[in-house]
This record gives structure tokens, C-alpha cells and sequence, in this order.
């Protein structure tokens, strides 16, 4: 996984606020490695102030803290696609099969919604929300 932005140092957030991480746009360097199949999904928890990302095909789905350099790892019921945030302190999580509440407190993925069970193989890739959440 490797980390940069356009034109604003990463080392500081728009407020001003150092990370652990200094660089430049131009300079990316590698803040954690991981030895992911098939690494996607980013989504940044403001709540949190972490990184959610998935490795779809080892069926994991990862946080990264920038603030402690921690990663930790859990195994998703099936090949998982997304995670986003939910108001409630869950995620709500995109798996073969079907959408997924994945509570971080326990570990554990609950699902709420069967979809495309009639399509084998079929999985679910990317998602996203808007502004309002």
C-alpha cells in the first residue's frame, strides 16, 4: 500500500495537524506492506481517523491507524468487495453473496441482506457514499 496526494505535503493534514508520515506527492513511500492478492476499497474513517481497505481474494478486510502505524486484519464470511463507515460505529460491507454489518468491536459480520444469490460467483466490487452519508 503506498500513500501520496497532490500538491499538499502528507505529513500535514489541511488543518495543519502532522502525521507520522512526511513526504511529498512526488516521493510516495510505503506506510505498510501487506501481502495482498487483490488489495482494494480504500475508505478513510473520519470517526475513526483510520484507513478501511479489503484484500478481495484473501477474503480479509483491513484498518490501518496512520496514528500508531497498527494494522489489524479480520477474515470476511466470503470474497468482500467494500467497507464503508455507518453512522452507528459498524461498517456496512460488501460480500459475495450478500451486505454485510461488520461490528470492529467483536469481529463479527452480520448479514443483513441477501443479493444476486441466484448468480454464482457473483460478487460485489466497489461502492461509495455521498456527502450526506
Amino acid at each position: 500500500m503506498l500513500a501520496c496526494a497532490p500538491r499538499i505535503p502528507i505529513g500535514l493534514t489541511e488543518a495543519g495537524v502532522e502525521t507520522p508520515f512526511p513526504m511529498t506527492a512526488s516521493q510516495p513511500i510505503a506506510i505498510v506492506r501487506i501481502d495482498a492478492e487483490l488489495g482494494e476499497g480504500p475508505a478513510w474513517d473520519i470517526a475513526r481517523q483510520c484507513l478501511w481497505f479489503v484484500d478481495i481474494k484473501q477474503q480479509l478486510l483491513y484498518r490501518f491507524d496512520p496514528a500508531s502505524g497498527a494494522l489489524q486484519s479480520w477474515k470476511a464470511p466470503d470474497q468482500i468487495g467494500w467497507a464503508l463507515p455507518a453512522v452507528d460505529g459498524s461498517l456496512l460491507t460488501g460480500v459475495r453473496g450478500g451486505l454485510f454489518r461488520f461490528e470492529p468491536s467483536t469481529g463479527q459480520f452480520l448479514k443483513v441482506l441477501s443479493v444476486e444469490q441466484e448468480i454464482p460467483g457473483n460478487r460485489l466490487n466497489d461502492a461509495t457514499t455521498d456527502a450526506s452519508g
